[in-house]
């Protein structure tokens, strides 16, 4: 009897898709762990009390939460590609309008 394995070749499509996969993790999820740190001199930049900033990612924590689920089905019917791409545009836009503000109110 002759064993067959099933090994997937070196390189290829899916070392891209690895790579492509932890550059997002290591960016979003580094990003969500440093961000505490920020949160004083946020909060003193801005005039505003920690309630303000604590209260935006907690937003962010919620809204991110409870739109996984549909983020998900829409990856399954378009595609896990596209809606990578439209996610990445959103989280680039929501960081560079927190590094745009200038008061609590916009």
């Amino acid at each position: 009897m002759a064993s067959t394995s099933s090994t997937l070749p070196a390189g290829g499509p899916w070392l891209r898709v690895l790579i492509v996969g932890a550059a997002l993790v290591t960016v979003t999820f580094g990003i969500r762990q440093v961000f505490g740190l920020f949160v004083v001199p946020m909060s003193m930049a801005l005039d505003s009390g920690v309630q303000m900033i604590a209260l935006a990612i907690a937003v962010q924590n919620l809204v991110w939460g409870f739109s996984s689920p549909f983020f998900g089905a829409l990856a399954d019917r378009i595609g896990a590609w596209k809606v990578a791409m439209v996610g990445a545009a959103i989280y680039t836009g929501g960081l560079l309008s927190s590094a745009l503000i200038v008061s609590p109110g916009g």
